[in-house]
């Protein structure tokens, strides 16, 4: 709790003398939540709309926040997406639609929702949320094709939360052919973006680049932490996971950001048990 609160003391002076743009100049970052909940208490995956807003205030307040198709277009083009921060969203949580995006709109902030195509519109019950004795609820394509007219980017996550580590290199394209099918058939326009089920180097397919550029993808992220530079891999982008638990201070996270601009690399926090998306 001392140590969490000097983070917050030192970041709040570094952000708000702007000597933070200096630290950042060069680096851009994304963040990942799964659920926005209304009256719940925070979790590994569960984000209070209340913390969630405070997060997306520091955010609107000190970046200039973007979609993650145009972090990946600046890492391309080999420009960098230097003080750029991006808000990504995974799984597909009815709540994202509903709690999530009214916030957004409100402070005027993009954001990307990568989708499960066997979660939206049905009843499945992810194991991550079984284990914890949470219902898991789902958007319908009604919603998700919502989101995409109010300007939000769609991006893909496979088609069941499959470990894509662990297959072939046609299953892991049948998998993109399959979830890039279902979204243009619903949304009328095909993702550009993939996330990977559960979001660790152990979990990429060693045949991914080919395999997804192939598809019409063109960029890739991971959810274990890290920021984005102009050398970045376009299609092995790094996204901060947020835990409420431990972010609800956005200075906090704000800190994270500046150390590991100053050391050069991300300090790797412990997982979560079974954070697994």
């Amino acid at each position: 709790m001392i140590l969490r609160v000097l983070k917050s003391l030192l970041a709040r002076l570094l952000f708000v003398t702007r000597l933070y743009r200096l630290i950042l100049r060069n680096t851009g970052f994304a963040v990942v939540f799964h659920s926005v909940v209304r009256d719940e208490p925070a979790s590994a995956l569960r984000c209070p709309a209340g913390d969630f807003e405070r997060i997306c205030g520091f955010l609107r307040r000190y970046f200039r926040t973007v979609t993650l198709a145009q972090i990946g277009a600046a890492v391309r083009a080999r420009t960098g997406p230097g003080g750029c921060a991006s808000i990504t969203f995974d799984d597909g949580y009815a709540d994202n639609a509903q709690v999530a995006a009214p916030i957004l709109r409100s402070m005027g902030l993009p954001a990307t929702f990568f989708v499960v195509t066997g979660f939206i519109g049905s009843e499945r019950q992810a194991p991550w949320d079984e284990k914890r004795g949470f219902r898991s609820r789902w958007m319908n394509w009604d919603e998700v094709r919502g989101l995409a007219e109010q300007g939000f980017e769609i991006g893909a996550h496979s088609t069941s939360h499959q470990d894509m580590g662990g297959i072939s290199c046609e299953a892991f394209e049948a998998d993109l052919i399959a979830a890039r099918g279902t979204m243009l058939q619903h949304l009328n326009r095909a993702p550009v973006g993939f996330a990977y089920p559960f979001g660790s180097p152990r979990h990429v397919n060693s045949h991914a680049p080919q395999v997804l550029q192939r598809q019409g993808f063109e960029y890739c992220v991971l959810a274990d932490g890290g920021l984005i530079g102009g050398h970045s891999d376009p299609m092995a982008l790094p996204r901060i996971p947020i835990n409420a638990l431990e972010y609800a201070d956005a200075y906090v996270l704000g800190f994270e950001i500046l150390y590991a601009t100053l050391l050069g690399r991300w300090h790797r926090h412990e997982p979560v048990a079974g954070a697994g998306p």
